[in-house]
């Protein structure tokens, strides 16, 4: 399974998640030679609202970042779903996924 992880957020805020890829298996995903690919989206298929890279902390280890720029976050808040596509000699796969909860910045 992908690996897993939730996050809250403030609308408008720059943001770095971290996070961990993992294969089908739950096994960590090297990521040697990886592209990533991050879509955010209000629910699942309804299009992305957020795109955007990863960049790989340590290949052997699965780790890697997606920053997030204050106008990417700059949605309504509310719940939204993500999804990360390690590529890797062509092949694509789910290596990571969650919910994203965003806040107003005037609510606690």
């Amino acid at each position: 399974m992908p690996g897993v992880k939730h996050f809250e957020i403030y609308a408008g805020e720059d943001r770095t998640l971290s996070l961990v890829a993992r294969d089908a298996a739950g096994d960590v995903l090297g990521l040697t030679s990886a592209t990533l690919a991050f879509r955010m989206a209000p629910s699942p298929g309804r299009g992305s609202t957020v795109s955007a890279t990863g960049s790989i902390v340590s290949a052997p280890a699965g780790t890697f970042t997606v920053a997030l720029t204050d106008s990417q976050t700059n949605v309504e808040a509310g719940d939204y779903t993500y999804h990360v596509l390690a590529t890797i000699s062509g092949t694509d796969t789910l290596c990571a996924r969650g919910t994203i909860r965003v806040k107003a910045l005037n609510q606690a």
